[in-house]
């Protein structure tokens, strides 16, 4: 039992807070890097479409050439 109550006044540990603020900044870069790829693939998608369709100058920028890639 007195093992019990020296682990609950052990203040060594990292507090709730501490976790709360690794959860927030873990959880924030996780949300950034998520945006970031949805637009990366939305790029790439818009941009296999107008090769598809041959629109908005996709051809002239030489993307539609089979192994090339757009800048």
């Amino acid at each position: 039992m007195t093992r019990m109550w020296a682990m609950l006044a052990d203040d060594a540990g990292a507090s709730a807070s501490d976790y709360a603020l690794l959860l927030g900044v873990i959880g924030g870069a996780v949300a950034l890097g998520s945006l970031n790829l949805g637009r990366a693939v939305g790029i790439g998608i818009n941009r296999a479409r107008d090769c598809i369709n041959k629109t908005n100058g996709a051809q002239d920028w030489g993307l539609c050439k089979p192994g090339t890639r757009g800048g």
